[in-house]
């Protein structure tokens, strides 16, 4: 039991200082900034504006009270520095990224919306320029290289779109372009000609 403690604190010391490490960053940051946001510092990032900021009483000036709104509307408040503050860095950063993004794999493409399973998302691209919904029903699509966007131009998802998050995953996009948290990672276990998605 004696040998357990210092490998206990050890493990702290660095939890602490990883989950810390995102939330330290917001210091630099004021009301009206354009800012990239990660919610959980997992590499899935927003764009958002800093809204609202101020000092919580409970607190202290240390660790301050951040109001972000994304741009499709949605507000987000959160202490930073702290244990749940998300990820920040300046905007233009999901551009570059994506302008490095491959090419979409062929596959299927198993969707959730907040880890819960979307069935009605699902989907798996046969080929070049072809789909097939969870169940089975298909139809045509593009590939916006400029984008990176998958548009689906015929069949159950026609005048859909999915913006391409990173090599191996996308997220359906509502009617004004605006992400909408459907992602679709792809699930290289699964048939894309099985009577299921």
């Amino acid at each position: 039991m004696k040998n357990m403690k210092p490998l206990l604190l050890v493990v702290f010391c660095l939890s602490s200082t990883f989950v810390f490490a995102g939330g330290e960053n917001w210091k630099k940051y004021k009301i009206g900034d354009r800012v990239e946001v990660d919610t959980v510092c997992s590499g899935s990032w927003w764009p958002a504006t800093i809204i609202r900021l101020g000092v919580d009483k409970n607190i202290g000036p240390k660790n301050l009270n951040y109001t972000v709104k994304r741009d499709d509307g949605s507000e987000w408040s959160f202490i930073a520095p702290s244990y749940v503050a998300p990820c920040v860095r300046d905007p233009g950063g999901i551009a570059k990224e994506r302008a490095q993004l491959p090419a979409p794999k062929l596959g299927v493409y198993n969707c959730n919306y907040r880890g819960q399973v979307v069935p009605v998302f699902d989907f798996a691209l046969l080929d070049g320029d072809t789909y097939r919904d969870y169940d089975g029903k298909r139809g045509k699509y593009r590939y916006d290289t400029q984008k990176k966007q998958l548009i689906f131009l015929t069949g159950p998802k026609k005048d859909s779109r999915a913006q391409q998050e990173t090599a191996k995953t996308f997220q359906f996009l509502d009617d004004k372009g605006l992400t909408t948290g459907n992602y679709c990672p792809i699930n290289p276990g699964r048939d894309p000609n099985g009577k299921r998605l």
